[in-house]
């Protein structure tokens, strides 16, 4: 959204970036991390703090 509206203030010269969000497929053996993370953006909790990664980023 930020780009969005950069580029509408800019009348069209401020170009939105190409931001690759990659893709990821929660499957059987990694499902774990997204069970039992406890966070405000899953809905399972309401307080704000930081949720450590629980390892190495992974490309698919």
């Amino acid at each position: 959204m930020l780009y969005l509206y950069l580029y509408k203030l800019s009348g069209g010269l401020l170009f939105p970036s190409e931001t690759n969000t990659g893709l990821l497929f929660v499957t059987k053996d990694n499902v774990g991390p997204y069970q039992t993370t406890k966070t405000r953006f899953e809905g399972s909790d309401t307080a704000q703090k930081v949720v450590e990664r629980s390892g190495a980023i992974a490309r698919a």
